[in-house]
């Protein structure tokens, strides 16, 4: 978290207030290493912000929060329109200002979204799409006069992003673009809707496609706002589900959840809310009415359970029991149909390092739809490196090392300052010190999964053992409950389910964590994200003791 808020309180703060008992370990063993530091080496305090007069942070209970900053567009000046990134305490840590030579393509509604690079790319709607680091240069830019509200950055490197805006009948309502602008996807709503009753609709164009999202599957998540549900499509644009229809009224950002569900902002109803739904059963399971001001148009499901949700005059968080434990507003709040056009639009959480784990909340994931292959991924993962983002990162060794001490391992890795796994019901850790390194953790060994927290981005260089054929194969002892477990294997990818064979029956939930985009669960019957990679650490639910033998 970057912020005037001291890290250490708010660690201490979550060990007795969060139930997941998984948190809870994490947390007091980062007390603890803490702790056992000298002074010069505990986590340092961050620096303050620049206090805003037009910007209130008015509830903060850091126990129930989840710590980090909030990028946001903040359009309520349009004089002087801007994307800023706050800290918990509502002070502005940076901030970067429309040029005026663009100010007049901030409506309706302009995107933002931080990147694994630490870049910001956002949409100016009926402009185009630009990318930014974090001095303001612009690093990359796809100009588009049809381009509204929302682009993503796929995996891949390739831009998705909608046209909603007065769109007619003969729009691409969804294009995906290369790093060279050229649309190598793109999806036409006539296909498939050009029929009542959807002939006959027009409000602010034929659909106002509003928000779009690539799945796991392969699949893209689709939002009609004038239809109002969303649509699921395979890679060939078939429509292979519709979602929320009954339900959703105007839906904005939709998102498809770990658990399968769907969570969006609907801003048609009275009061605006953020509601989830099970599109298995077409029902409601969350829903919570804010007065954050009208229209309320992004809803974000946060790692700890909790949902930040965006309306024109503030930003929201709230617990699963609809308590508010972050309010960001403005003082002075927009009135009328002026809400629509200025003010707040989406908000996205960037998670401090503090507080890696979840809070984990299983449920049934519907059997997924269509035949899509999974979309390009990022380069092959090697068993030689292993690439580390600025922050907490949950990763494994493919096999035994060269030399497997901790300050082996991570010798080519100087922003690297704390090692932490979870064995036996027990934290083992590691911290560098002026002197080396220290804490009870002493071994990087395959088969298991490890915590890394480093300063920046890096490149983790591994030294394997040369494989002995006539040595036995590794397994390794499970309890029930949760454990962390590695992916060791000559293989840079394996199916869930094959790599977990020797627990089949046992094991419930495979968890694997992104810096960026948080919790991913997978189920038994290729549910959810479908392979295990080399590299990437897990967390497993077991609902009894077992062995893994890869």
């Amino acid at each position: 978290m970057r912020g005037s808020i001291d890290r250490g309180q708010i660690l201490q703060g979550k060990v007795g207030k969060l139930k997941n008992t998984v948190v809870a370990l994490f947390v007091a063993a980062s007390a603890l290493f803490s702790l056992a530091q000298s002074p010069a080496e505990t986590t340092p305090s961050v620096p303050r912000g620049t206090v805003d007069p037009d910007l209130l942070v008015d509830v903060y209970d850091a126990a129930k929060a989840w710590p980090g900053t909030t990028l946001l567009p903040d359009n309520h000046d349009l004089s002087r329109p801007r994307i800023i990134e706050v800290n918990m305490a509502g002070e502005i840590i940076w901030q970067y200002v429309i040029p005026s030579t663009l100010r007049q393509y901030t409506n309706p509604g302009f995107d933002v979204e931080p990147l694994l690079n630490n870049n910001v790319l956002f949409v100016l709607p009926r402009n185009g799409i630009y990318e930014i680091d974090r001095t303001g240069k612009v690093v990359w830019s796809h100009l588009d006069a049809k381009v509204s509200h929302d682009a993503d950055r796929l995996p891949n490197g390739n831009t998705l992003y909608v046209y909603g805006a007065y769109d007619e009948r003969d729009d691409a309502q969804v294009k995906e673009v290369n790093q060279k602008g050229e649309t190598v996807w793109a999806w036409y709503a006539r296909d498939h809707f050009n029929r009542p009753p959807f002939t006959d609709i027009y409000v602010e164009g034929w659909t106002h496609t509003n928000a779009v999202s690539r799945l796991a599957n392969g699949n893209t998540l689709i939002s009609l706002r004038n239809f109002d549900f969303v649509a699921e499509v395979d890679p060939s644009g078939t429509v292979v589900r519709t979602i929320g229809e009954g339900i959703f009224r105007e839906q904005h950002d939709p998102v498809m959840l770990p658990n399968g569900n769907v969570l969006a902002a609907d801003h048609a109803t009275d009061p605006n809310r953020a509601v989830e739904i099970d599109p298995a059963f077409n029902r409601i399971v969350w829903q919570f009415a804010t007065a954050a001001g009208r229209p309320v148009r992004d809803a974000n499901r946060l790692p700890n359970g909790n949902t930040l949700i965006t309306g024109s005059s503030g930003i929201v968080e709230v617990t699963p029991e609809k308590e508010v434990v972050w309010r960001l507003r403005l003082k002075t709040p927009l009135v009328g149909p002026e809400g629509a056009t200025k003010g707040f639009y989406k908000a996205e959480r960037i998670s401090s390092p503090d507080a890696p784990a979840p809070t984990a909340t299983p449920s049934p994931v519907p059997t997924p739809t269509g035949t899509a292959t999974p979309a390009a991924a990022t380069p092959a993962p090697s068993s030689n490196q292993i690439q580390l983002s600025a922050g907490w990162n949950l990763i494994s060794v493919p096999g035994p090392q060269t030399d497997s001490s901790v300050s082996a391992v991570f010798a080519g890795a100087p922003g690297v300052t704390r090692v932490q796994t979870f064995q036996d019901g027990a934290w083992l850790f590691a911290g560098r010190t002026a002197d080396g390194w220290g804490g009870a953790l002493a071994q990087i060994i395959d088969g298991k999964a490890y915590w890394v927290s480093a300063s920046e981005a890096a490149t983790l260089s591994l030294r394997p053992k040369a494989a002995d054929p006539l040595a036995p194969r590794p397994s390794y002892p499970l309890p029930q409950g949760m454990s962390m477990i590695g992916f060791t294997s000559s293989q840079a990818t394996m199916p869930v389910d094959t790599y977990l064979s020797s627990l089949s029956g046992k094991w419930s939930t495979l968890y694997r964590y992104n810096p960026v985009l948080g919790w991913e669960m997978a189920k038994p019957g290729g549910l959810g994200f479908t392979g295990v990679e080399l590299g990437r650490g897990y967390w497993i639910q077991l609902t009894e003791s077992g062995t893994l033998a890869p």
